[in-house]
């Protein structure tokens, strides 16, 4: 596969027949490798050389060569570099693409899509480095080898008890919806109080059972949904950095300068210089 140079997003190479997505990345030391963000799909990290310190649902790990790395499907994560060059695989697919008449994958893969199982985030094991090899490598030649190396996979993770059960409080369309909701809404002014009264759960619950499914607070949800979406105005509109900031949310600039740094290691007018 092409490897990527430092500071360039890398062209994915989509193995359409193995339903899988095997990209190559190459990052600059002490560089953002991807900001927060969530996605239906189950990931594989594959680590090669260097340190990806990433974030998952508010749980950090540092990994490092021959370290893999799971997100389970709509968990939220982000990732840096550490202080040397990173160079990792992505392996990314739909979990229902995998799904038969086999009583085995419906007893186990739905669990793991609709987040009722959860794979480890993190896992050190020679034998399921091998497989995840085997995997890259089969992608390009031999589809239909990648496709059998996708149930080995998930075949070595649950046979050595990889995973553990999440207990999810809100159902899959409850939490869908109160997540909906704060992306849909995200620039008006939220108030927990009206979000307990809208969906129907007490305040304590409602904030309780969001940080445990996401592993952030609702606040600090909207607050990096904002951020998220100011970022893109920065680089898409000639607006001036004060009337982006109050589109996506924020009444105080000040406020609004302080978290951008925070959550982006640079100010906006910076980021937007760069850009």
């Amino acid at each position: 596969m092409k490897q990527e140079e430092y500071g360039k997003a890398p062209v994915a190479e989509v193995r359409g027949e193995s339903s899988a997505k095997v990209v190559l990345f190459n990052v600059a030391p002490s560089t953002v490798t991807f900001d927060t963000h969530r996605h239906g799909r189950l990931e594989i990290f594959r680590i090669l050389s260097g340190e990806l310190r990433i974030n998952i649902n508010g749980k950090a790990f540092s990994a490092k060569a021959d370290s893999i790395i799971i997100t389970n499907p709509f968990q939220i994560h982000t990732g840096h570099s550490g202080e040397e060059a990173l160079s990792y695989y992505s392996i990314l697919f739909d979990l229902d693409n995998f799904y038969n008449d086999a009583s085995v994958t419906q007893k186990y893969l739905p669990s793991i899509l609709d987040g009722n199982m959860l794979l480890n985030n993190y896992i050190e094991d020679k034998r399921l480095t091998v497989i995840v090899d085997e995997l890259i490598a089969s992608s390009k030649a031999n589809p239909m080898i990648a496709v059998g190396k996708i149930y080995e996979f998930f075949g070595y993770v649950l046979g050595n008890s990889y995973y553990h059960s999440s207990f999810k409080v809100f159902d899959n369309q409850n939490f869908s919806n109160v997540l909906d909701f704060l992306n849909k809404h995200f620039r008006e002014s939220l108030s927990i109080p009206e979000l307990s009264k809208r969906f129907g759960y007490s305040e304590a619950y409602l904030c309780r059972k969001f940080k445990k499914i996401t592993g952030m607070t609702i606040t600090n949800y909207i607050t990096i949904t904002r951020l998220e979406h100011a970022k893109v105005l920065l680089t898409t509109t000639d607006r001036t950095i004060g009337d982006i900031a109050y589109r996506c949310g924020f009444n105080d600039f000040t406020y609004f300068s302080h978290c951008f740094k925070k959550h982006f290691n640079v100010s906006p007018a910076a980021f937007r210089k760069d850009k």
